[in-house]
């Protein structure tokens, strides 16, 4: 199901697919490109699925990372300035977070903040076999 989970918007792909979104601001009301000083771009519940399947997500064009000190992400640097966060253990829909303000430890441990300062956002995401 793709659409929102609880507060969250929801992108889910079958293992073995990829997919890439570009996320372009633009002025309220109009289709005017805009920008922001600044935004936290999250992402949520990275994780393992019952098969062995691994969610990653790989971008660029942020200027700092936050994750957990316990976190269940794991981070892989590219030459080219994007990152790739990928899961490292399994879980389950019912670990999903539904509330922002209501996260258990496991849940923000499957969480990383991407503070984005006047760019545009690429998005690449990936479930493995």
């Amino acid at each position: 199901m793709n659409g929102h989970h609880g507060q969250f918007g929801e992108i889910n792909l079958p293992a073995g697919w990829s997919t890439e979104f570009q996320f372009t601001m633009v002025k309220s009301g109009t289709e005017e490109e805009g920008t922001l000083d600044s935004l936290v771009f999250t992402i949520l519940d990275l994780d393992q699925g019952t098969h062995g399947e691994t969610e990653s997500v790989t971008l660029g064009g942020f200027t700092d990372v936050a994750l957990q000190a316990d976190t269940q992400i794991r981070r892989f640097d590219h030459p080219d300035g994007r990152a790739t966060f990928m899961a490292s253990k399994k879980g389950t829909y019912s670990d999903n977070p539904t509330d922002a303000l209501e996260m258990t430890h496991v849940q923000k441990n499957k969480i990383s903040l991407l503070e984005v300062q006047k760019h545009n956002i690429l998005v690449r995401t990936y479930v493995s076999d």
